[in-house]
């Protein structure tokens, strides 16, 4: 069974959520879905991994608030001391 006919079928569990996407995320998923199943489930494991990596950093920093302030002051310490290096 395609993606197409799932999100088409009695349950339509997606419908509404098109309507929430940007143009841009719109049209990156339908580039997506003319990939074969194989690299879309690919992709579709690399988004939600991802996603679980930004909302484990949230929470992080959440549940540690001085947190980024620490490192924050820790990398300006490190700047002044002059062990860094500039970016190219």
């Amino acid at each position: 069974m395609r993606h197409e006919q799932r999100l088409c079928g009695a349950n339509r569990p997606f419908v509404g959520i098109i309507e929430t996407m940007t143009n841009a995320l719109q049209k990156a998923f339908a580039a997506a879905s003319k990939l074969p199943d194989q690299d879309q489930d690919a992709l579709a494991a690399a988004i939600v991994a991802e996603l679980a990596a930004d909302e484990r950093w949230e929470a992080a920093l959440a549940a540690t608030p001085d947190a980024l302030g620490r490192l924050a002051d820790e990398a300006l310490g490190e700047h002044r001391a002059g062990r860094s290096k500039p970016l190219d």
